[in-house]
């Protein structure tokens, strides 16, 4: 524009010039892309600093990673030509679903550690009580054993003298104590036995019900759907945001829309921003996004 104004001025000056003038045409990153917030929906949980904060971000990486040149390739105007809008819907609410889902699993999966953090000790405790019961019913059968045995021996001499009688006696009153002690110890360990049979059933359950849970989740993920989109029709360009996770994804995905703006196209690799699903947290251009960063924006 400055070139014709001053073409203009010789020709008024001069009378003799002659000639054609040419209006000097602007690359497509010659100037910044200007972009503003549009529709906004708080369901997301952001607020629209922090969203103006993410767009600023994703605006960086193409800026400072992109080798521009030193170009602006984006401007925040609040009457800017790009709308970016944050629109709630079915796939940001199936998001926040699994978030919370993913929070009752966590939860869930904590109990159940709990729980058989408490089986494993009553289970140990069990197997101490077990075989406390079995040295003392061994010891109960082997002195039994014995006893019968001397008491066989005398009778099949006509009977025990009175000392060995008072013996005897003693021993039987002995073997009573080692009976109860050896049942003492068999209810101790039936009753730990049930403890330990509630709690395998307590961790059951709970198992089962983080099993629904992360059913659901995983029934939901297989089904694909666009997180975001840049549209450019008859009603003019804008990015609309549908769906993210973490800032990170909001960050990735907020590039990749801005490239389309930019005139890039979808990549194969990966790890791209460009590439067509936003599975990656890595916020770094890869050398295909830089290649065609170049190429839209004609850079040498």
């Amino acid at each position: 524009m400055r070139f014709l104004k001053n073409a203009a001025l010789l020709i008024l000056a001069g009378g003799l010039l002659t000639g054609s003038y040419f209006i000097l045409s602007k690359g497509p990153c010659d100037s910044p892309l200007t972009y503003r917030i549009g529709q906004f929906d708080p369901k997301f949980g952001v607020s629209q600093a922090d969203f103006q904060a993410d767009i600023a971000a994703a605006d960086k990486i193409w800026e400072t990673q992109g080798d521009a040149g030193g170009r602006k390739l984006f401007a925040y105007d609040p009457n800017g030509t790009l709308p970016i809008n944050l629109v709630y819907d079915t796939r940001q609410a199936t998001v926040d679903t699994n978030k919370q889902l993913a929070a009752s699993v966590d939860q869930t999966v904590a109990s159940a550690d709990t729980v058989k953090s408490r089986f494993l000790a009553l289970k140990s405790e069990y197997d101490q009580s077990k075989a406390d019961y079995q040295a003392a019913a061994d010891a109960f059968q082997s002195t039994l054993d014995s006893y019968n045995a001397e008491v066989a021996s005398w009778n099949a001499r006509g009977g025990a003298p009175a000392p060995e009688y008072t013996k005897l006696q003693d021993e039987k009153s002995s073997l009573e104590n080692l009976r109860n002690d050896a049942n003492a110890k068999m209810l101790a360990a039936n009753d730990l036995v049930r403890q330990v049979n509630a709690l395998v059933d307590q961790y059951n359950s709970i198992v089962t019900a983080a099993n629904v849970d992360v059913k659901k989740i995983n029934q939901s993920a297989d089904s694909e759907f666009e997180a975001g989109e840049y549209i450019s029709d008859a009603q003019g360009a804008r990015i609309n945001v549908y769906e993210f996770d973490s800032t990170a994804k909001l960050v990735r995905l907020l590039a990749h829309e801005m490239g389309h703006s930019l005139g890039l196209g979808h990549n194969s690799n990966p790890q791209s921003i460009m590439y067509y699903l936003n599975n990656s947290t890595s916020l770094v251009l890869s050398a295909d996004d830089i290649k065609d960063l170049k190429t839209a924006c004609k850079l040498p």
